[in-house]
């Protein structure tokens, strides 16, 4: 640093939290970056990864910097330096500790020696065409040829749940269609696709959601997943316990059927959403409404003119169920396997830590489960680096795995569904007996002995 720039950060104004989530949509938006506030909004057109950086106007963004930047540097940053938070204390003391710096390192290095551009994908393509034409194959028979039909229901939900990963989850992390998204009409075809594929789920708030997990999975104020089922399943010690919690181990999987209507009905409506007001960025109320009316013509409409109400209901039923069920196993259970808490393992208080302590793979490079999942069953490898495609999440695994062990961290893969279950039975059996208080804010939930 420079004497011009420490001078600046020495007679940095200061702004408070109040006034920092005021700034929060892409026409005026700051982030907060290590406890620095930066005004980016002129950057925001020229920034190499779309609106990812938008996703978190008025808030912190330290988390998702590291993680999405391999060789993070602040030389452009800076140009955007306003200010510092006024008395305000991180989530986490390290975002970047010696074990991340050195993983970042070797997975660069890993992709350099091999000649392998990360951030290009043709395979994320290749399943998204694929398994369109097996979703729309399965639409056709459930509405063609009743009633034997009505059982292509299931294999379309495991294609919406896996279009999820490959083309929603893909799509949110700027790793497919980035040169597309610029050209003029894209949004027509983009909200068409989130319409048929992923229906009444609005991008632009299922991208916030799922950004603001990857900030703190696990977190009952700041990961969507906790809080949207708070009312249901009691998924963090610091939710108040109530009574029907002691028997959340036996309902907890119907409501991952219905995990999309909590969402609209007990999820959109409430505070989680306030701060980033997401209405007020150009084109998302428009955007919101096309891919609903894409929605509700193609899986509602159409199917009632073509058989009759009670068979959509029973078929789209199927349907709904077989894939919020499907992308609730593979995105949300990898952080919620394990017995309850135990001793402060995190004593740096480390964000990446925390990662690897709450995050869990299943069957990574499993041919079924990597397509059912999106690629989502590779979850620890994308939490701790999530501008890495999925496609080169698997090649990766032994550099995570060996640091991991390298540095005392904890790494799991599942490779019995049998057991990954078992791992989430115990955790929501121990959370629903826990009382409040009784494990104290700082400490960490640990993960199962069982995972491999």
């Amino acid at each position: 640093m420079d004497a011009t720039q420490k001078n600046k950060r020495d007679n940095l104004k200061e702004f408070s939290w109040d006034e920092i989530k005021k700034h929060n949509n892409q026409n005026d938006c700051w982030l907060v970056i290590d406890q620095l506030v930066f005004d980016v909004t002129q950057w925001v057109q020229k920034h190499p990864g779309g609106n990812v950086l938008t996703i978190l106007a008025g808030e912190d963004a330290t988390a998702m910097y590291y993680s999405n930047h391999f060789t993070p540097s602040k030389k452009i940053l800076n140009n955007f330096l306003i200010g510092s938070v006024k008395k305000s204390k991180p989530l986490f003391d390290s975002y970047e500790d010696n074990f991340f710096e050195t993983l970042k390192h070797r997975v660069l290095k890993y992709f350099n020696d091999n000649k392998i551009d990360y951030r290009q994908t043709r395979k994320a393509h290749q399943h998204i065409l694929l398994t369109a034409l097996l979703f729309f194959s399965c639409w056709l028979c459930m509405y063609f040829l009743p009633p034997w039909g009505i059982l292509a229901a299931i294999p379309m939900g495991l294609a919406t749940s896996s279009l999820i990963g490959y083309f929603g989850h893909e799509l949110i992390h700027g790793n497919i269609f980035s040169r597309l998204s610029r050209r003029r009409g894209y949004w027509v075809l983009n909200n068409i696709m989130w319409g048929l594929f992923i229906p009444f789920m609005p991008e632009r708030y299922f991208q916030y959601e799922h950004i603001r997990h990857h900030n703190y999975p696990m977190h009952p104020e700041h990961d969507y997943d906790v809080f949207a089922l708070k009312d249901f399943v009691r998924l963090s010690h610091r939710i108040p316990k109530k009574y029907h919690h002691n028997f959340q181990h036996m309902y907890a999987p119907f409501t991952y059927g219905i995990y999309i209507f909590i969402q609209l009905l007990g999820g959109y409506t409430t505070t989680f959403f306030d701060n980033r007001e997401i209405l007020k960025d150009k084109g998302n109320l428009r955007d919101i409404i096309f891919s609903s009316l894409v929605a509700f013509t193609f899986h509602i409409l159409l199917p009632v003119y073509l058989t009759n109400l009670w068979w959509v209901l029973l078929a789209a039923g199927i349907y709904f169920f077989t894939w919020q069920s499907a992308i609730y196993v593979s995105s949300g259970l990898p952080h919620m396997t394990g017995v309850s808490a135990h001793k402060k393992e995190n004593k740096s208080n480390s964000w990446a830590y925390h990662v690897c302590a709450t995050t869990k793979n299943l069957k990574a490079g499993n041919l079924f489960f990597n397509w059912v999942t999106g690629g989502l069953n590779c979850h620890l490898n994308h939490h701790l680096l999530p501008s890495v495609p999925q496609e080169h999440l698997h090649s990766i695994t032994p550099i995570i795995k060996a640091t991991c062990k390298e540095f005392g961290y904890p790494y799991h893969n599942y490779t019995s569904f049998r057991t990954y279950y078992s791992g989430h039975y115990q955790f929501l059996k121990s959370l629903g007996h826990l009382d409040q208080g009784t494990i104290q804010s700082s400490e960490q939930f640990s993960a199962d002995s069982n995972a491999v």
